[in-house]
């Protein structure tokens, strides 16, 4: 049986196109796993929003908010998401001292991959940390 170089060339492209798509595939990475780094990277943006407006809250009113429920209540502060993207489940704030406060999420990839993008955020958000109002990690309880 003789091969013709029509089979050939047939051959070279139906090989070509696989290596394209097997490529494709490889470098657009895991969909799971880019789904997982898009909702984490939401919630990077949520607690960042939060910190601000728990910053402002303070300056404005001299005391932390009791709530996140509360906080979303007062003025220009209505389109805070206080929920997590992905369970729906209100993020954990809780107060320290007058002062100091703690932002809590619970991330489902490998924060390292996103503090490239976000330098400092997952320092501050990942592992939960009192935060004082300035913005300082607390550390043993000194700010």
């Amino acid at each position: 049986m003789k091969i013709s170089k029509l089979q050939i060339f047939a051959g070279a492209i139906t090989l070509a196109v696989t290596c394209v798509a097997i490529g494709g595939l490889y470098l657009a990475g895991n969909p799971a796993l880019e789904r997982a780094r898009r909702i984490d990277s939401e919630r990077v943006n949520s607690l960042d929003q939060l910190h601000y407006a728990v910053n402002a809250y303070y300056d404005s009113h001299g005391n932390l908010p009791e709530s996140l429920p509360k906080l979303i209540a007062s003025p220009n502060n209505n389109y805070i998401n206080i929920t997590d993207p992905e369970t729906q489940t209100q993020y954990k704030y809780t107060i320290k001292s007058p002062e100091i406060y703690e932002l809590c999420a619970v991330f489902t990839s490998d924060t390292s991959d996103l503090s490239t993008t976000k330098p400092n955020y997952y320092d501050r958000y990942a592992p939960p940390k009192p935060v004082s109002i300035d913005g300082n990690i607390v550390s043993d309880g000194i700010v």
